[in-house]
């Protein structure tokens, strides 16, 4: 992550593992710090190592469950994001 100084939020997301629109809330709400450039908005790569880390020191002071409140917030907040794509009519009709 650290061979760029900026990223944009869709590369951070990418990076991440997550969809760009995961991580707005985040940075609307200061979780993951970020700099207006013009009229777009980038990513340091030191805040998004320093977020990876604040997820990794909440993961491990949850002890072997590797849950918080925080982590199952934000896994709700993915889940709404990325999760899988709701069944459409043809694919009902195809599976029949």
């Amino acid at each position: 992550m650290a061979d760029r100084r900026l990223y944009t939020v869709e590369e951070s997301a990418l990076q991440l593992g997550c969809s760009r629109s995961a991580l707005y809330p985040r940075l609307i709400s200061g979780e993951l710090r970020s700099v207006k450039l013009g009229r777009s908005r980038r990513i340091a790569a030191a805040d998004l190592e320093a977020f990876v880390e604040r997820l990794r020191s909440e993961t491990h002071e949850a002890g072997t469950s590797g849950h918080t409140a925080a982590n199952e917030r934000t896994v709700t907040r993915l889940q709404r994001h990325d999760g899988p794509e709701k069944e459409t009519d043809s694919d009902r009709l195809r599976s029949r």
